[in-house]
């Protein structure tokens, strides 16, 4: 089998977030993990592709399969040490464009990221530079708005496959 990083970019999309099938990607950081990194504020985050999701996935594709190429749907779950357990949400879809796996937010204002697959569980997901964000909750909405990307350390995540109900 060749390597997710291998492969094209939208065969890549495919197998990460496979069509029409819910999956889960997360990251919970341990106190260990947080102490070495003062710096950043993400405490857990989860990218989340479950039925409601898929349903809405499923009404939009056909209109926008042919002109765009295909868009794969998700929510982000996160949460900030400051905050406790409180979760931010945030949802958006990824496609190839020039390439490259982007990731937008739906929001307004909700800025995107980039989508790097590392291996068949394991993903990237953020950009390196300063300026790049992505705003769950809040918004244009209203409301409390967070970055994913507030603190110095939060700019790229690894986040691994795990069962979807990890997820909620």
């Amino acid at each position: 089998a060749v390597p997710a990083a291998a492969q094209a970019p939208e065969a890549a999309l495919d197998q990460a977030l496979p069509k029409l099938e819910p999956v889960c990607y997360a990251r919970f950081y341990d106190a260990a993990h947080l102490r070495a990194h003062p710096r950043q504020k993400v405490s857990s985050i989860r990218l989340v592709r479950d039925f409601p999701t898929i349903r809405l996935e499923r009404g939009l594709e056909a209109q926008r399969e042919a002109s765009e190429g295909r868009s794969a749907y998700f929510r982000l779950i996160v949460t900030y040490r400051d905050r406790g357990s409180r979760r931010f949400v945030g949802s958006g879809s990824c496609r190839v464009v020039e390439g490259v796996v982007r990731c937008s937010s739906d929001s307004c204002d909700g800025g995107g990221f980039r989508l790097r697959i590392e291996d068949r569980d394991t993903l990237l997901i953020g950009d390196a530079s300063e300026g790049a964000w992505f705003t769950t909750s809040g918004g244009c909405a209203g409301g409390e708005g967070r970055s994913l990307n507030e603190g110095a350390d939060d700019r790229v995540f690894r986040l691994t496959r795990m069962p979807v109900a990890r997820c909620r």
